[in-house]
């Protein structure tokens, strides 16, 4: 746990290639992988995806925003381990894919890790956590509308991905800069999706 929590950017990306059985990584694997830790790096893991280049692939970013809107939702009820439907824990990803997005953005996830560490709790309590998710429930909803807007998903997949470092690392200024993303992801979201109307 204490790599993740000093290196979550860096470290579910190694987990989710190293752990993974064969060729390509399911989803349900990714929640066996971390499931056991948390949240935080099930949302870090899905984040990442989506921002990725295989955010880029057609239905790729509603699947995946379906699946955070799931796991999400389960935090906000209190669940602690997360639960989702057979086909959508089926849906698999190309490690290689996964290996390479990993060494090409080496330094910058990196970068941001160095950034992270625990301070401001009080931005970290149960009741952020919950607020966290709610809030990343939000994001995953628009993701799928925002799949009709090139490269639009990257803005809620990044503040999904910065909710995942907040809540791994207990970091509550990246709480707080995530809350503010949503907002501004909000506000941006609701003028692509006017225009597109």
């Amino acid at each position: 746990m204490a790599d993740l929590e000093k290196r979550p950017l860096e470290s579910v990306v190694e987990m989710a290639a190293s752990e993974a059985d064969g060729e390509k990584v399911t989803v349900a694997e990714l929640l066996e992988i971390f499931e056991d830790r948390g949240f935080g790096p099930i949302l870090i893991a899905l984040g990442l995806l989506a921002a990725s280049p295989l955010g880029a692939i057609p239905t790729v970013p509603s699947m995946l925003g379906l699946v955070v809107v799931l796991v999400s939702g389960q935090l906000v009820i209190g669940r602690n381990h997360p639960w989702l439907p057979g086909r959508l824990r089926r849906q698999s990803f190309s490690v290689r894919k996964i290996e390479t997005a990993g060494k090409k953005g080496r330094r910058w996830l990196r970068r941001a890790d160095w950034l992270v560490r625990t301070r401001l709790t009080w931005a970290t309590s149960a009741l952020a956590r919950r607020l966290a998710a709610l809030l990343c429930v939000g994001l995953a909803g628009l993701m799928i509308p925002l799949e009709l807007v090139p490269f639009a998903v990257l803005l809620p997949a990044t503040t999904i991905l910065v909710f995942g470092m907040a809540l791994t690392a207990r970091d509550g200024l990246f709480m707080v800069a995530a809350i503010a993303m949503t907002a501004m992801t909000g506000i941006l979201a609701h003028g692509w999706l006017t225009d597109l109307g």
